[in-house]
């Protein structure tokens, strides 16, 4: 008998989007972090004829990222026929209307190219085998519609999100992580929380555009066990402003 006792997940409720194995096991090293991420929360938008119509304003704000990033990811989506996006014309008052998006089946994705060994031998990327048809089942909160935005997207490696920083600023990101593990009462920290942390720290770090000044600011945070995104921000802003 189980003697566990606690919160366990209620699998009655559908809160989940699916993602292709495919996509994890083999595309997303070649994409890039950006576009995973952005793929994932079109993924998390799509309707039942998997279309969706987010804005970049959005996918930034949900993301972290900022809006030229989504653009270039939604390109490198593109060319990897991954995704076909649709224009919608301009509204009455000129302004354009959002994009429609929609996710292409594995089958006619771009061919991922093949390295060659040593021994002259290829060597194939890691992809789905026997078990292509199974998906990834992502937690999310309700099926997309029109007027629904409160969507998260949050399930990408966090150790391929860490190594995006340099070397000098990856200790310390990582006393930053384990700070805000500890905050928690279980002491333990999910890879979901992990990868918007992360991706918290390399929009902000975006932003600062000073690795130096982004470093300090990393430092004053551990040191005063701050360590949160608006603090973070807020050191860097007022140390490039001569404040601190």
């Amino acid at each position: 008998m189980n003697d566990y006792v606690g919160e366990v997940r209620d699998l009655r409720k559908k809160h989940f989007f699916m993602v292709d194995d495919e996509y994890l096991n083999g595309y997303a090293k070649h994409c890039g972090w950006k576009a995973t991420l952005v793929y994932m929360a079109l993924c998390r938008h799509a309707d039942k004829h998997q279309t969706c119509f987010p804005s970049k304003k959005l996918l930034s704000t949900k993301l972290l990222i900022s809006e030229r990033s989504i653009y270039t990811a939604i390109k490198t989506l593109q060319e990897w026929n991954i995704i076909e996006v649709t224009e919608q014309g301009r509204k009455e008052d000129g302004s354009f209307r959002n994009k429609i998006y929609r996710l292409k089946d594995k089958s006619v994705w771009g061919k991922i190219p093949q390295a060659t060994g040593a021994d002259g031998t290829g060597k194939h990327s890691p992809q789905a085998t026997d078990d292509t048809h199974r998906r990834h089942h992502v937690p999310n909160k309700e099926t997309h519609s029109k007027g629904t935005h409160n969507k998260e997207t949050h399930n990408i490696a966090s150790s391929n999100l860490l190594m995006q920083f340099p070397s000098t600023l990856q200790e310390r990101i990582r006393v930053y992580i384990e700070r805000n593990r500890f905050k928690n009462k279980s002491r333990l920290i999910t890879e979901g929380r992990k990868s918007t942390l992360l991706a918290e720290l390399f929009s902000s770090r975006e932003r600062c555009n000073d690795d130096s000044v982004f470093g300090y600011a990393l430092d004053m945070s551990i040191n005063y066990d701050a360590c949160n995104v608006g603090y973070v921000g807020k050191v860097w802003g007022n140390r490039k402003a001569g404040k601190a």
